[in-house]
């Protein structure tokens, strides 16, 4: 939310995040005031968010050397037109979800990095693991 406010996205600045758990395994995550169309940016930016790796534009990489199920994260669509505005996104998430590397997908070294976040990235495991898909890696 504090992304897309930085960038002037809501029409209602008088937004909350509201989350909560229902079982082990069942996350909410919603906006509380504002307009409809604030309501659907934000879900759909969340949606985007833990999505699986697939070709998005821009990605939020772990700097560290092993990355586990967590080092791979996406940028959401709105954020995603400029370099500027995939690193303001990674700015604001740092404090949530720690430091990442924001990376363009659309050159080589990217695209290895895509890759490799196609294989190892936990939205892509679940997806497989749903849609039995395989992956040669």
């Amino acid at each position: 939310m504090k992304a897309l406010e930085t960038q002037n996205l809501l029409e209602e600045p008088h937004c909350k995040v509201v989350s909560g758990t229902s079982g082990s395994d069942h996350h909410v995550i919603f906006l509380s005031g504002g307009s409809g169309r604030d309501k659907a940016l934000f879900a759909q930016c969340v949606n985007d968010f833990f999505d699986a790796v697939d070709n998005q534009r821009y990605l939020l990489v772990s700097p560290k050397r092993f990355r586990g199920l967590n080092g791979f994260y996406v940028v959401p669509e709105c954020f995603s037109k400029r370099k500027e505005d995939a690193q303001l996104f990674a700015k604001c998430m740092k404090p949530y979800i720690g430091a990442y590397d924001v990376v363009y997908t659309r050159n080589e070294k990217g695209r290895a990095i895509l890759l490799e976040g196609k294989i190892k990235a936990l939205a892509n495991r679940e997806e497989r693991c749903i849609r039995r898909k395989k992956m040669n890696g």
